[in-house]
């Protein structure tokens, strides 16, 4: 080994991320994933923004052991930039951090840009969307065309890329992009496996108490953006309510869409149909995944989506677009069904079949569980993402 290599138990790890729940919730997954990470390494300094609370006042910091994470208390999102490079700073000096790691190579990645210039520290940037050069994330916004060429030009000066599914891997690795393949690792993200246990038995039970009983429930869990196309999905109850009165829709997250998606919802005549709860944490979020009865995630574009992984462990098979990582998850025909993307008709066919066939559903779900169980180890894939940083680390010194 040359004197520049480590290993993972010698490195000094930052990390900046924008998952504001991580300092509001020590249950939360995004936290628990770091505190994993934290175990590989000899320090872990994680950088998240935070807006001041309600009342203006600021998140104090959370230290565990040789994890630590930092609030940004920021103002607003301008000032967030500001705020991270300003603790960063601190934190690469106190610290003596060798890597700093960066959600993405937009706001954060240049964050961690300057961090590389200004202290000679390697720097890892996550990807874990495929949106760069992505047409239906290019439609959505003026805005993503210009974060689009700025996040090709960021990749290019980062050390290293770790990527959450094969289709971006191999789309990163063509020489259109100029990178060194060698320095794009695909690292799946983990998921705690073990917090779903024995999901099928209890569901009548959750039904009745929450309010659901007698219902086919439709699960859908994620951010209320524009790329989760839950109008697909609310025009497909639509559809089907009238050959099953008692289909009903459950959305869970929060996003800048929510009202509008409520709007359309009512527009829709969907009042008796459908719920939307805005944010869950887990330890609530767990038993709406145990009394759905199907999970769909229709996406225009993903990363890995961790929900599909989360729903396949409460036994509940699975309906998703072909997009980047579903077919890492969905054994399509086996553990669920792929369908494509926009394709309001096969979303409506399969949730039929689904909803009206409890033999095929039971089935399925089995399958989507044991898929995951055998595929995607939370302590492997923990060791897997921190080997990468190692591997990108070593590259760049050697």
């Amino acid at each position: 080994m040359s004197k520049y290599s480590k290993t993972k138990s010698d490195l000094n790890v930052l990390i900046i991320g924008l998952d504001r729940d991580v300092i509001r919730d020590t249950e939360n997954p995004t936290f628990l994933r770091h505190r994993a990470y934290a175990d590989e390494v000899l320090s872990l300094s994680f950088i998240v923004y935070t807006p001041k609370d309600t009342k203006g006042e600021n998140h104090s910091a959370i230290i565990d052991g040789n994890f630590s994470v930092f609030p940004t208390n920021s103002t607003n999102k301008l000032t967030y930039f500001f705020d991270t490079l300003k603790i960063g700073k601190e934190i690469v000096r106190e610290k003596e951090i060798d890597i700093v790691v960066t959600q993405d190579p937009l706001a954060t990645g240049l964050c961690g840009y300057l961090l590389k210039r200004k202290f000679g520290i390697v720097w890892v940037s996550h990807v874990h969307g495929d949106y760069i050069d992505n047409p239906h994330w290019l439609r959505e916004s003026p805005k993503n065309r210009l974060l689009n060429i700025f996040g090709k030009y960021l990749m290019k000066r980062a050390d290293g890329l770790r990527v959450v599914s094969r289709l971006i891997s191999n789309k990163l690795k063509s020489t259109k992009y100029g990178l060194n393949p060698n320095a794009v690792i695909h690292a799946t993200p983990s998921v705690e496996l073990d917090k779903y246990p024995e999901a099928k038995y209890r569901k009548v039970e959750l039904k009745e108490r929450l309010g659901f009983a007698d219902k086919k429930v439709i699960l859908f869990v994620g951010r209320i953006e524009r790329e989760k196309e839950i109008p697909l999905l609310l025009e497909a109850v639509r559809t089907l309510k009238d050959d099953i009165p008692f289909v009903h829709l459950i959305v869970v997250g929060r996003g800048s869409l929510l009202d509008e998606m409520k709007g359309i919802a009512g527009h829709l005549k969907l009042d008796d149909h459908v719920t939307f709860t805005g944010y869950l944490p887990m330890e609530t979020l767990i038993n709406y995944y145990r009394l759905a009865d199907v999970f769909v995630l229709v996406s225009y574009y993903e990363g890995t989506a961790k929900v599909l992984k989360e729903a396949a462990m409460a036994e509940l098979p699975l309906i998703s677009t072909s997009v980047s990582g579903s077919d890492e998850i969905v054994i399509d025909g086996k553990s669920g069904f792929l369908i494509p993307i926009g394709d309001g008709n096969a979303l409506c066919e399969k949730l039929k079949l689904l909803l009206t066939d409890d033999e095929m559903a039971e089935k399925m779900g089995n399958a989507a569980k044991k898929h995951v169980i055998d595929t995607f180890d939370f302590k492997k894939n923990v060791k897997d993402i921190v080997g990468s940083w190692v591997k990108i680390y070593n590259l760049k010194k050697n």
